[in-house]
């Protein structure tokens, strides 16, 4: 997976946030929601997001995908990873669609949520519901991430329905420590499965 325009852009404005308040990159712990890789975008050579990040110096980066590649944590974001820590950025590129069954969405977004800190940052970019066709059994909406903010006292500090490559681009900000809804409160409801095409299975990768 490669991380794109809207997604560098997302992450230059979360640093550019951490810069503004005195924080160094030596300061910051990243996660990140499978193993991406960097693109023309960057303006570097391909390479992992976790070398990328060690050569702009955080502190930390942590990836997770089934893959296990590129020094990925081998583990699956359906069951609990709470044990990582907080991290200052939380992000996902285009993993979180490709997680079923259906239902696991919920520990998915679960995990997300508690491995960002109070004050820290999540970042999407996800595939809508209408968009990506055969790409994958999960699509979002946006009324979803609305409900998710609500419920969670997430500050949404952008957010793009549609970019160049149709995907839902959204930054939000922890700003509390309320914890996350009970799985009956998981706004699933607005979520989009699609079983009816012949997406793409990858042999022990999720992500």
């Amino acid at each position: 997976m490669g991380v794109m325009e809207n997604g560098k852009r997302m992450l230059d404005q979360v640093f550019a946030l951490y810069h503004r308040d005195g924080r160094p990159y030596s300061d910051l712990r990243m996660f990140e929601f499978g193993n991406q890789w960097t693109t023309a975008d960057f303006g570097v050579s391909s390479m992992p997001m976790k070398q990328y990040m060690a050569e702009l110096g955080l502190k930390e980066h942590v990836s997770l995908d089934l893959n296990g590649r590129d020094g990925a944590l081998k583990r699956d974001m359906a069951e609990d990873v709470t044990d990582l820590g907080e991290f200052d950025i939380v992000t996902n590129f285009g993993s979180s669609e490709h997680v079923e069954p259906f239902e696991h969405q919920y520990h998915v977004f679960r995990n997300l949520h508690c491995l960002c800190r109070p004050g820290g940052f999540m970042i999407h970019h996800v595939p809508l519901r209408g968009q990506w066709a055969a790409h994958c059994p999960v699509y979002y909406t946006r009324d979803f991430f609305w409900k998710l903010a609500d419920r969670h006292d997430y500050r949404l500090l952008n957010y793009s329905d549609c970019d160049q490559h149709n995907l839902a681009s959204l930054i939000y900000q922890r700003c509390s420590d309320v914890p996350f809804v009970p799985e009956n409160l998981f706004p699933l409801s607005l979520l989009v499965w699609d079983n009816s095409t012949d997406y793409p299975k990858f042999e022990g990768v999720h992500y």
